[in-house]
């Protein structure tokens, strides 16, 4: 997270290359997150079936851009496998 204050009313996005942003509107791309929901997933709280889809988004993206485009080799093998069946 960001060195700001995290707070529960408020509303953020979650960019990859900088972590949760405030945020009043929302593009379809771009869904917000309630910060109420960053504190659970940082408390690693998933009781709530939201901030586990949350979570999973967040690690998706996170993935996403730090693999710049490729593809992970557990992807490759199980696609592979796939193909054997």
């Amino acid at each position: 997270m960001s060195s700001k204050k995290i707070e529960p009313n408020q509303s953020y996005r979650f960019i990859a290359e900088e972590g949760f942003v405030s945020s009043i509107a929302s593009s379809a791309r771009d869904a917000l997150i309630k910060g109420s929901v960053i504190h659970a997933i940082d408390q690693r709280d998933f009781s709530d079936p939201k901030t586990l889809r949350t979570a999973k988004r967040i690690a998706r993206e996170s993935i996403k851009y730090h693999l710049s485009g490729k593809e992970l080799n557990t992807k490759k093998v199980v696609k592979s496998l796939k193909k054997m069946i």
